[in-house]
């Protein structure tokens, strides 16, 4: 799909869902914030392995992988310009359609992807370039302290990092492992619940990115 075309679906999904004004509709039909959120998850996905996506079928509306990357980008980009209750709409609608939290005020990195993102909460961390996350992760505080990821960090399925933890670069946390106020070096895999977590080295860098 084309971004007018992802337009038409959007407009007529917020309409169905929320009170959309006509100033609001107008901004969303006339707003280069569309084409940039639409560049944007490209930039995202063509760097992914997003075996929905390609240079010629464009991002489908109806793909959960591709469409929650582009609310995320068009609500984050929305609420920049200052058209936040406009941004609050898109980040809801994202979080009905997809079951994901991705507030519009996080700052995820320029290269982001997800895969079945249900039950994913993304919390004020600081992101890396190139992050990954399944289905059930969490990042998320602890008393105000929130994490630091480095580059080209994967979380697998259900698995979490929350408060004071610096997470450095080319790391995976595990399926269902709990990460907390821990830090944990670089090229590793991360097993286990926090306080007994057990790391290895990490010999598949990459494997989501091409």
């Amino acid at each position: 799909m084309t971004a007018n075309e992802i337009l038409d679906v959007l407009v007529s999904q917020l309409k169905n869902n929320f009170a959309l004004s006509a100033e609001e509709t107008k901004i969303l039909e006339e707003s280069i914030i569309i084409q940039k959120a639409y560049d944007a998850s490209v930039e995202c996905l063509k760097n992914g392995t997003c075996r929905y996506f390609n240079d010629n079928t464009g991002i489908s509306a109806f793909i959960s992988d591709a469409y929650c990357n582009y609310l995320y980008w068009l609500s984050h980009l929305l609420y920049k310009q200052g058209y936040e209750t406009i941004a609050s709409k898109v980040y809801y609608l994202n979080k009905m359609l997809n079951c994901v939290e991705l507030f519009y005020a996080i700052e995820l990195p320029q290269h982001w992807y997800c895969e079945h993102p249900l039950g994913a909460v993304m919390g004020r961390a600081k992101y890396g370039d190139y992050f990954f996350f399944d289905q059930g992760c969490t990042i998320g505080g602890n008393h105000q302290d929130y994490p630091v990821l480095g580059n080209n960090v994967t979380m697998y399925s259900n698995s979490k990092v929350i408060g004071k933890s610096h997470i450095g670069n080319n790391v995976s946390i595990a399926a269902n492992a709990y990460v907390k106020d821990t830090d944990i070096p670089s090229n590793m895999i991360v097993f286990g619940q926090y306080p007994n977590l057990i790391l290895k080295p990490n010999n598949n860098i990459d494997i989501f990115w091409k």
